[in-house]
């Protein structure tokens, strides 16, 4: 009986690690890409100008790492607020106030999904503008 559990616990493992290899290899089939030309907050810190890959980690996509492809500094982001889909492509969207800088708040993905995210608050003598940067596909290397 014992011999039977730890068999079908070990069969389990290994089903799930083989499905988890299958799910990241599909992922890494095509890389999302943004050249975002300026510095920006997320909830992971500062984030340089530069070429990003992103990626979903999750199942879900609800948590995606951002990686700096210039640097190779990877972030994740996630627990964004769902927002409905979008039909105007994969994007990154900023909040950018004119002392405090850029912010990433949302992201939309090729599918459609999209998730907002929250900024800092602008000072009173702020004045803000939104930046856009679409998304363009590359194949993995």
């Amino acid at each position: 009986m014992k011999t039977t559990l730890n068999s079908l616990l070990i069969t389990a493992a290994g089903l799930t690690l083989g499905a988890a290899f299958l799910q990241t290899a599909a992922y890494g089939q095509t890389n999302v890409v943004a050249n975002v030309p300026f510095s920006f907050q997320t909830a992971a810190g500062m984030q340089q100008p530069g070429e990003y890959a992103i990626a979903p980690i999750s199942h879900d996509a609800a948590v995606l790492k951002l990686q700096n492809r210039d640097t190779g500094k990877s972030s994740m982001i996630g627990m964004g607020t769902p927002s409905g889909l979008s039909k105007e492509g994969p994007k990154l969207i900023f909040r950018c106030a004119s002392e405090s800088g850029c912010a990433l708040s949302a992201v939309v993905m090729g599918d459609g999904r999209g998730w907002s995210y929250r900024a800092p608050h602008l000072k009173p003598s702020e004045t803000e503008r939104v930046a856009v940067v679409y998304f363009e596909s590359k194949q993995a290397e």
